[in-house]
């Protein structure tokens, strides 16, 4: 099994990288979640909940606000755990509400070890608004590239993750959004 992680491993990464708009946490520790489907039922609680806000640049037209809410469970009967996460994340114009359910498969390595390999189905909403304010005070009309009215799409994604754990240290791995997203076309 390990040499086909290592070969699935290798093949992701060799893929060609496209850009993203992730929302960005300082404390981000806590979240291993919402990054790394593999972390999901981690915990040994029954129920287990994590909410953040982030509000930066306050005052600032367009400035970004995002929230995010992450639940997950072990489940013994399915070897693993289950996991929900929701990001409401607005940055100027831009604004995409993100919806995924995670499951993560737990095996016991040796005596010490814990390993954890998980996967994550996400639906994305994104919508712009035409209402651009250029820095010149014009609503950037002439350009052309500048959508005219607004626009709204939606998008399914995966992610990929690992964690492993044992009682000195751990380590992670995870791959987000693995398809290509063409969230708005052309005018």
């Amino acid at each position: 099994m390990k040499h086909l992680f290592f070969i699935v491993t290798f093949l992701i990464s060799i893929t060609a990288a496209q850009a993203q708009q992730d929302p960005q946490f300082t404390q981000y520790m806590f979240f291993n979640q919402s990054y790394n489907p593999g972390y999901t039922g981690t915990r040994d609680s029954l129920l287990n909940t994590t909410a953040a806000y982030r509000n930066q640049w306050v005052g600032f037209p367009g400035n970004p606000i995002t929230f995010l809410f992450i639940a997950d469970a072990p489940i013994k009967v399915l070897h693993g755990g289950v996991g929900l996460k929701f990001i409401d994340d607005k940055l100027g114009n831009f604004h995409f509400d993100r919806f995924g359910l995670s499951y993560a498969w737990h095996k016991r390595i040796k005596k010490t070890g814990l390993l954890w390999v998980g996967i994550e189905a996400e639906l994305v909403r994104s919508s712009v608004e035409s209402n651009w304010l250029a820095p010149d005070g014009t609503n950037g009309s002439a350009d052309l590239g500048i959508l005219s009215e607004n626009s709204v799409s939606y998008s399914g994604n995966f992610a990929l993750g690992a964690y492993f754990r044992n009682y000195r240290w751990n380590v992670g791995f995870s791959s987000g959004q693995i398809l290509p997203n063409n969230y708005y076309s052309s005018q």
